[in-house]
């Protein structure tokens, strides 16, 4: 299944003290300076919204916003135009691009303390069409979804479950995964060529 539209957020760590209005001015900054590797446009300002989408930034292929969803403030990323052919694919780049603007916060004195979780993370698939928020859609894309992530991350015991069953709300899985060393060793690996060890 192509999916061209998913959604990852990782979410910060407890102690992090994250200066969200000084976010404006640093994506303002990646904008200028080309910080990721993709075509960002603008920053949007919603911390006026209760558990919204605090700041944006807006790209042409991915959005990143500083996400308070569910009470519980984290980097939310939503590649909308992928490239990938498949479902394993399209998470991989998604969480690349993830794990890119996920380095560059925690490289950001002017934020505060960001550090970022490698125990857990989730994945929404924002494909409403082809994948419904229905128990058999759940049935077939939890297990796919898990494991291409195994796969991505190599982590042989990572979980997925689903988030919800609201068919209003867009198929979101949380995804348990044994933490990493941090969200550099993630995208080191997902950069790594493919039959390198790792």
């Amino acid at each position: 299944m192509k999916l061209h539209r998913i959604g990852i957020k990782l979410f910060f760590a407890p102690d992090a003290a994250i200066d969200l209005a000084a976010a404006i001015a640093v994506f303002h900054r990646w904008i200028r300076d080309g910080r990721i590797p993709a075509m960002l446009i603008d920053v949007a300002d919603y911390r006026h919204v209760p558990e919204g989408p605090g700041v944006m930034l807006i790209g042409h292929d991915v959005d990143y916003a500083l996400d308070q969803g569910g009470g519980e403030l984290g980097l939310l990323t939503v590649l909308k135009r992928g490239s990938a052919s498949d479902l394993k694919g399209g998470l991989a780049e998604a969480l690349r691009l993830a794990l890119l603007g996920a380095v560059a916060l925690e490289q950001e004195a002017a934020l505060g303390t960001v550090r970022v979780r490698t125990d857990r993370l989730q994945v929404t698939l924002l494909d409403r069409l082809q994948a419904p928020n229905d128990a058999a859609t759940r049935g077939d894309l939890q297990p796919a979804v898990e494991s291409a992530l195994k796969q991505i991350l190599g982590a042989q015991s990572l979980t997925a479950e689903p988030s919800g069953d609201d068919p209003r709300e867009a198929l979101g899985l949380d995804i348990s995964v044994p933490a990493a060393a941090g969200v550099a060793d993630w995208l080191e690996r997902i950069e790594a060529p493919a039959g390198s060890a790792g």
